[in-house]
């Protein structure tokens, strides 16, 4: 997910992009629905299976994203 951003303007768009996929899973969204509402909403296109890995890294680094599925 983080090479489609580039630059500091970008930089700052993933940090939104990247807090709207965690505050979607902390209300227990599917990343299914979360990939077609960033689509929607965002006019970007993250696929639910690079959702699903980022959830599964964040897990092996010690996170708790994978909880909220």
């Amino acid at each position: 997910m983080r090479s489609v951003f580039h630059g500091s303007r970008s930089r700052s768009r993933f940090t939104h992009i990247q807090a709207f996929i965690r505050k979607e899973l902390s209300i227990h969204t599917s990343p299914e629905v979360i990939s077609r509402r960033l689509q929607l909403e965002f006019g970007i296109s993250i696929s639910k299976n690079t959702l699903y890995r980022y959830i599964q890294l964040e897990r092996q680094a010690g996170g708790e994203l994978y909880q909220q599925l």
